[in-house]
């Protein structure tokens, strides 16, 4: 029997599904693959790292419950909500520190709503992707610094 091939959003809510209500040795397998998937997209100083589903305990399955539970609800934030709603903060001073290699996160969408926040800064970094590293925070830590001086 061929195997169903499932959309993004089929595997999501399958995900959430299974961390909801599936066997735990499915959850264990769905909390390695989350976490595999994390240190290969979210940080570019991680090398990849496979996580055995033995290694998987309690609290992690239990962060992968979370995120999936977020994710499926699309964080709970509707299409545009940010940007229909941007009069509301548009006088905040907003810093926008974007990774040059987020595959989350375009820089389309970093660089729209800075042209939308009249009050604020765009800056990209070379080295980090969704995550910043130990080079990224303290770029990080420096940029804020300047903001509020």
């Amino acid at each position: 029997m061929k195997e169903k091939k499932l959309n993004w959003k089929e595997a999501i809510a399958y995900a959430d599904q299974v961390l909801k209500q599936g066997r735990e040795e499915e959850k264990k397998k769905i909390t390695a693959l989350l976490f595999g998937l994390e240190s290969s997209i979210f940080r570019i100083d991680v090398p990849i790292a496979e996580l055995k589903e033995e290694d998987v305990d309690e609290k992690m399955t239990a962060s992968a419950k979370i995120y999936f539970h977020y994710l499926a609800n699309n964080f709970f934030i509707k299409e545009n909500q940010i940007l229909k709603n941007i009069e509301k903060i548009k006088h905040i001073p907003t810093l926008i520190l974007h990774g040059r290699y987020d595959i989350v996160c375009s820089l389309e969408g970093a660089y729209t709503l800075h042209k939308h926040l009249s009050n604020s800064e765009l800056f990209i970094t070379n080295f980090a992707g969704h995550s910043i590293g130990w080079d990224g925070k303290m770029w990080m830590k420096k940029e804020i610094k300047r903001m509020l001086s």
